[in-house]
């Protein structure tokens, strides 16, 4: 949410370097042929952080604004393993109402709430300009139609829609066939009706998936926390990390 007033330090520094999604070449090697589902894609920024981490996975990216999936689709042209998608992912299959504003990273199926968000804002100018009817496809749909066993990295930047993805990805998630997550959470309201990072860590904990991280806390200038990143693994891979973890303070002892 690039229009929102601030970022961390740290982020700031290494802004071209330092996207959070790193951490999966802790996980996974750069010759892994993953799946990869980048959910709210914007116009590919992402998605080129994928491909340049790991050049042989196959990434499905889900954009439902169309102006913003016109740029993505055209960013990837002739590329067999990006599958631009111009669909909402959330808890059914069907459609759904997108509300469009005017910054076109914050597009979301959630209304904004005006007081919080132009709060945060870098002015007092954020406003929805429309609402449009998209299509919209469940995780546990997708994973049946393209035949996949399971989604190695589930990416979502859905602003305050990700318990709607979570809610679609239900019988994946409890066989643990998703394998991380890397999703944004806020921790104020900036939109209508949206869970916040508790929630996240709810509805993820209940499911047996471990909490590893915050990526790039966007933090305001007088130290409040308003969203992250946050990283998810599910208890094969938080698994090998921790078993990696002990061994390498053996090894230092």
């Amino acid at each position: 949410m690039s229009v929102l007033r601030f970022t961390s330090n740290l982020c700031r520094r290494n802004r071209l370097k330092m996207t959070g999604l790193e951490f999966f070449s802790h996980v996974y090697p750069a010759s892994a042929a993953l799946t990869v589902f980048d959910i709210g894609a914007h116009t590919g920024e992402s998605v080129g952080s994928f491909q340049s981490l790991f050049p042989q996975a196959q990434i499905h990216a889900f954009e439902p604004a169309p102006d913003n999936f016109l740029r993505l689709r055209d960013r990837f042209l002739g590329q067999p393993a990006i599958h631009p998608h111009q669909a909402a992912v959330g808890a059914f299959d069907g459609f759904t109402k997108l509300h469009l504003n005017n910054y076109s990273a914050t597009h979301s199926v959630l209304p904004i709430d005006r007081v919080e968000i132009n709060r945060w804002a870098d002015s007092a100018d954020f406003a929805e300009t429309g609402v449009l009817e998209v299509e919209q496809r469940s995780i546990d749909r997708l994973i049946a139609d393209h035949g996949l066993t399971g989604i190695d990295i589930l990416k979502m930047d859905v602003q305050g829609g990700e318990l709607l993805v979570l809610n679609g990805a239900r019988a994946a998630l409890a066989a643990h066939r998703i394998g991380c997550i890397f999703s944004e959470v806020e921790f104020r309201a900036l939109y209508t009706g949206q869970p916040l990072a508790w929630d996240i860590h709810s509805c993820l904990s209940g499911l047996g998936y471990q909490f590893v991280n915050f990526a790039c806390p966007k933090i305001t200038d007088t130290g409040l926390l308003s969203w992250a990143d946050a990283i998810y693994v599910n208890p094969t891979i938080w698994n090998q990390l921790a078993q990696r973890h002990s061994a390498g303070k053996a090894q230092s002892q």
